[in-house]
């Protein structure tokens, strides 16, 4: 019962991680398309060669459209769109059973090269963190909240600098 246990846990850990990084790619790739930089030539070249045949303006497979992915712009560059392209290739999805397959190390090329324009594109955008503290108002509600306790007698942030007026 015990292993079960353990193996349920470490199950659910792995998920969690996994929807972390998802969440952390996600997020890199809305900040590269708002950017409006254009993809790297090499990506460029391995959407041309094994994606657009198929999904183009003659075919347009799953109603994808992968030729406008290769112009700039923020209507078409979506991140649902980044995110399908990296999950489909990296997981050996795309292109399909009997199409030209990319070698192994065009594949790996490629999806190295996303990740360094994602990575690339969340350093440009890094901002500084503006932290704000809580008023006393909402700080003696936060703790009532968490600690399910009444502050109507004894209320702890009488002793409180005063809140700033605004």
């Amino acid at each position: 019962m015990r292993a079960r246990s353990s193996c349920a846990e470490m199950l659910r850990l792995i998920r969690t991680v996994r929807d972390v990084m998802r969440n952390v790619i996600l997020l890199t790739l809305v900040t590269s398309v708002l950017t409006g930089h254009a993809p790297a030539q090499d990506v460029v070249e391995f959407l041309r060669s094994n994606c657009v045949r198929c999904h183009g303006v003659e075919k347009s497979k799953g109603d994808l459209r992968l030729d406008k992915a290769l112009e700039v712009s923020e209507e078409e560059n979506s991140l649902e769109l980044w995110q399908s392209i990296l999950d489909r290739v990296g997981a050996g999805e795309m292109p399909p059973d009997g199409e030209s397959q990319p070698s192994k190390a065009e594949r790996t090329a490629f999806l190295k090269s996303v990740r360094q324009q994602i990575s690339e594109a969340a350093g440009r955008h890094r901002r500084q963190t503006i932290l704000r503290r809580l008023n006393r108002a909402q700080f003696r509600n936060t703790l009532s909240d968490l600690l399910h306790l009444d502050f109507t007698v004894d209320d702890p942030t009488d002793a409180f600098p005063a809140d700033d007026k605004q």
